[in-house]
């Protein structure tokens, strides 16, 4: 398998009332989707992220966000915790019965998606941008820790807002199945890309190509020895 590499990435510290301490020895296991209400570049979330919701009253922020262009920011650092899907009753993600301690942001990357103001709606760069995220995301931080937690890339670790809190976020990421699915194909796909194969060498060719460079050569070495001779014959008179 080839590594996936880092996507091109941005960061903006959210305000520090949107993050917590994230308990030590936890690993990650899960990623959890979100979509915003509106907005549609990056800077108009890490804008709120940055504050914004605190001047309204409010708190909230995840690990990364991509907008409508496929721009990706981080705004929680992976050693905190972000107030993104903490478990209510009633979630339906087996992973929260799983680890029962918990808030499930300790466990699970979220990552935001802008909507541009309608719900669920999301670009083909946006897309294509957060599966490289999510991929990245499983290779360095949940897959080396997956035999200990069992993750195993699916639909029970690829996760939407809804599973964590279905009664106050009954449709975010407002996404259906087939989309999780092609999400799922994508980050897979990634992650197992086949290395490349080495280029076909026709040997035939190549020995031939040897033939004629050693039959250049001695011509040219004989050449020059007749040169020589030449040469010295002519001093010796």
């Amino acid at each position: 398998m080839m590594p996936v590499s880092q996507p091109p990435t941005t960061r903006y510290p959210a305000h520090p009332q949107n993050i917590n301490v994230r308990p030590l020895g936890v690993f990650f296991e899960a990623i959890c989707l979100h979509t915003t209400a509106g907005g549609s570049n990056i800077d108009q979330l890490a804008r709120w992220f940055g504050g914004g919701n605190i001047a309204a009253g409010m708190r909230g922020s995840t690990h990364y966000g991509v907008d409508v262009h496929g721009v990706i920011g981080q705004f929680v650092g992976l050693e905190s915790q972000p107030i993104a899907n903490g478990a209510e009753n009633g979630a339906t993600a087996a992973i929260v019965r799983e680890n029962p301690n918990l808030s499930a942001n300790s466990y699970s990357l979220s990552i935001e998606h802008l909507d541009g103001g309608v719900p669920g709606a999301i670009t083909d760069p946006q897309f294509e941008a957060s599966i490289w995220l999510g991929a990245w995301l499983w290779q360095e931080q949940i897959a080396p820790h997956a035999a200990t937690t069992g993750a195993v890339l699916g639909r029970s670790r690829v996760l939407g807002h809804y599973e964590f809190a279905p009664l106050s976020r009954p449709r975010c990421p407002s996404w259906p199945e087939a989309r999780f699915a092609a999400y799922i194909a994508g980050m897979r796909a990634r992650l197992e890309a086949p290395v490349p194969k080495p280029p076909v060498v026709d040997w035939r060719a190549r020995y031939y190509a040897l033939v004629n460079e050693i039959i250049v050569w001695q011509q040219d070495d004989a050449a020059g020895a007749e040169l020589r001779r030449t040469r010295l014959y002519e001093v010796s008179k």
